[in-house]
């Protein structure tokens, strides 16, 4: 039996995978992702209401539904709290071998409570028990089954089963970490998985030239992609990262633009989530790719001065030799720097469908996280424990990796307090 029907992926799309022309139906979906964006990224535009509004706005546009909160719904009792110390953390430098991590891909907790961590540096899946004892391990380095060259992506299935990607294949563990089966992926790893099964990826658009000289903005195509065949859809084109190149010596020099805009999707049930930090906005779209609302909250200053500048350039200098330093240098008197820095930088949808905004990292600002509830609100925001970088939040843990200053790697499992 295939994999993909073991995990009852269900076809559902068809488009050729190299992103050809548009037809007239993606065309209008584009319009409407791209409309969206423009909206989020307009203070003021697109019917918002004044700051000196009520607390929180809803109107209908044209069959969108547009939600604008001036200010956080909380209180001081219902406020959510992720508590500062984790209760539970996995990791030691001296411990058993299965308690060692190196080069973390991906961690999740599944619904019993295991938690799964896929550690690339030994390419095996571990299964960790709620209380975090170690219990099985599985794959391993190889090409045989079951074994991975380049673990990257875990996403749990009903019932508990594992799926685990890396860059030639996907495959299935059942919910005890018994290999099951496995599908060729072509180099393709995708970024989240849809409700019914289908997965998320991305791709460049048509007619866009992934190596323009300059600083530019390739658009990328967000696809839905079944995972045992060629199958895929182009649900929606969305602006892609910020990119600077220049070419020397007769080659091309890439590097992310300063302060750079960058795309963000996630999957919320069947539909996504997409916004690009240039205003603190989301387009929410539905398993088509057509715009559904418009989530907005009351903005931030973002103005990049030179004192922010300086810390951007001094970052990257600190983290580059000292010929790397003088090639940083040189780029740094060719591109122009942004009036204004995203508003976040990092975008995730919980288990229980609330978005999460990650505050763009500037300076030696504290990791806050802004959360919009189902339905749009702006709920509050949220202080992370600054060395978490998180992997998962449930509705009663927020899951995700940490390295202390001996560079040894821990999960760790911080619980959430959603209030009252």
């Amino acid at each position: 039996m295939r994999l993909a029907l073991r995990c009852n992926l269900e076809v559902q799309h068809g488009i050729d995978e190299s992103f050809g022309p548009l037809t007239a139906i993606q065309e209008a979906v584009v319009s409407r992702v791209l409309l969206a964006i423009a909206c989020v990224t307009v203070l003021g535009g697109c019917g918002a209401e004044p700051a000196n509004g009520p607390p929180v706005t809803v109107r209908d546009s044209a069959g969108i539904r547009i939600v604008e909160s001036a200010t956080p719904q909380w209180s001081s009792e219902s406020a959510w709290v992720v508590s500062p110390e984790p209760q539970l953390e996995i990791g030691a430098l001296d411990a058993e071998e299965p308690y060692q991590f190196f080069r973390i891909g991906d961690v999740l907790q599944l619904r019993d409570g295991r938690i799964v961590v896929a550690n690339r540096g030994s390419q095996e899946v571990r299964y960790f028990s709620p209380d975090g004892t170690h219990l099985t391990s599985v794959g391993g380095e190889g090409e045989g089954p079951g074994e991975f060259r380049t673990l990257r992506r875990l996403f749990a299935l009903p019932g508990d089963s594992i799926l685990a990607f890396d860059r030639a294949k996907a495959s299935l563990f059942d919910p005890s970490g018994q290999f099951v089966d496995s599908e060729p992926t072509s180099g393709t790893t995708p970024t989240a998985r849809f409700e019914n099964g289908d997965l998320l990826r991305f791709g460049f658009a048509a007619n866009t030239d992934p190596y323009a000289l300059g600083q530019s903005r390739p658009d990328f195509a967000v696809v839905r992609w079944r995972l045992d065949s060629s199958a895929t859809d182009t649900i929606a084109i969305v602006p892609g990262g910020e990119v600077y190149r220049v070419e020397r010596q007769g080659g091309i020099e890439s590097y992310d633009a300063p302060f750079s805009r960058e795309p963000m999707v996630a999957v919320r049930g069947d539909g996504i989530v997409t916004g690009d930090g240039s205003e603190f906005g989301v387009a929410v779209l539905d398993g088509s790719g057509a715009l559904v609302s418009l989530f907005r909250r009351a903005d931030i200053d973002r103005e990049v001065t030179q004192t922010a500048i300086d810390w951007y350039e001094e970052r990257r200098l600190s983290q580059a030799t000292s010929e790397q330093q003088r090639q940083w240098r040189r780029i740094f008197s060719e591109w122009t720097y942004p009036e204004r820095w995203p508003a976040f930088g990092r975008m995730m949808v919980d288990t229980e469908g609330s978005i999460w905004l990650e505050s763009y990292p500037v300076g030696e600002a504290l990791k806050i996280w802004t959360v919009l509830d189902q339905t749009g609100r702006w709920l509050g925001e949220i202080e992370m424990p600054p060395d978490l970088n998180v992997k998962q939040i449930t509705r009663d843990a927020v899951l995700g990796t940490a390295v202390d200053e001996l560079g040894v790697e821990f999960v760790r499992l911080h619980r959430l307090d959603r209030g009252n």
